[in-house]
């Protein structure tokens, strides 16, 4: 909860609503402010959890060898003691005081020459999927999926706003967002087999939409010829942030496979997140494997600091 009110672009949200609620029930106390959270108190001590990958592990280590906050690590030399203490910070020795002064000195940047044949360039569907489980039960807490699509089409010359040559699309088309997400209310297979059920369905849903002639611009003369087309040429890239969320998905479609293939109003979903070898050779794909793991991406494309905590 507190990494929720932390979070900048949630943050301004999400206080705001604490603040409604204390006030009304706890009339006369002071409000809580976004400086007490966790996520806010970290970035102002430069506190060490404020540096990304690092595990719980790793933190725990480096708190025991006295090392206080980021300022400090950023002085140790990669030959310190400390690094001895916990195999991924010997891996990372030589990295780590780098890293720590990168995020004090907020030198954000991209890699100059980094590239990631993981992501495609651009997909005209992009499904972003984030579930969370919970490791004693191996069961979903919950589940959420964002989709963005914007129609496929051909591209012409043009000229820009402000005069200047570029490239244009040659028939009208639509962009379309949408997210949703599902809560696990109890700790149970049946609970779980029903939202995941909700989730495929949303997502079926919306490609049987986007791709119909229903969704054709009014500006288009031939629908019919719109919608064939955009189911011919779309191309699609499913994302998790890691793989051990992705992993998490594809067990809980195995222990719901039963239901699922029972569904007949699942099958779209089901073809783009699990594409057969046939499809995945072909244009419709817009990489191969279409799934991809946003934490390799973005640990090979971005230069820290990054507010992203991967615990």
């Amino acid at each position: 909860f507190c990494d929720y009110l932390g979070y900048p672009g949630w943050s301004k949200r999400g206080i705001t609503e604490v603040q409604k609620k204390w006030n009304s029930l706890r009339k006369g106390k002071p409000a809580p402010t976004l400086s007490d959270y966790c996520h806010e108190e970290a970035r102002q001590n430069n506190r060490l959890n404020h540096l990304p990958n690092l595990t719980r592990g790793m933190l725990r280590t480096l708190d025991r060898g006295n090392v206080k906050g980021l300022s400090d690590l950023r002085q140790r030399p990669t030959t310190d003691a400390v690094f001895d203490r916990h195999n991924g910070l010997r891996i990372e020795s030589h990295r780590l005081p780098r890293k720590a002064g990168a995020v004090v000195d907020v030198q954000a940047s991209e890699h100059p020459a980094a590239i990631s044949g993981e992501m495609s360039r651009y997909a005209d569907l992009l499904v972003t999927v984030v579930c969370f489980f919970d490791a004693a039960t191996g069961l979903l807490t919950s589940l959420a999926m964002g989709v963005d699509y914007k129609s496929p089409t051909e591209w012409k010359d043009g000229v820009a706003d402000d005069g200047k040559p570029t490239r244009v699309p040659s028939t009208p088309r639509i962009d379309r967002k949408q997210q949703m997400a599902w809560v696990m209310e109890e700790a149970i297979a049946e609970c779980e087999g029903g939202h995941l059920l909700d989730c495929l369905r949303f997502l079926s849903q919306f490609i049987d939409f986007v791709m119909s002639a229903q969704a054709a611009p009014d500006e288009v003369a031939d629908k019919a010829a719109w919608a064939r087309y955009c189911r011919d040429h779309a191309r699609i890239q499913v994302m998790f942030w890691d793989a051990r969320q992705d992993e998490a998905f594809r067990e809980a479609i195995g222990r719901h496979l039963h239901e699922i293939t029972h569904s007949r109003d699942v099958a779209n979903a089901l073809l783009w997140l699990f594409p057969p070898k046939e499809m995945e050779r072909s244009d419709s794909i817009a990489t191969t494997p279409a799934v991809c793991h946003l934490h390799n991406v973005v640990t090979r494309l971005v230069a820290l600091p990054t507010i992203i905590n991967d615990d």
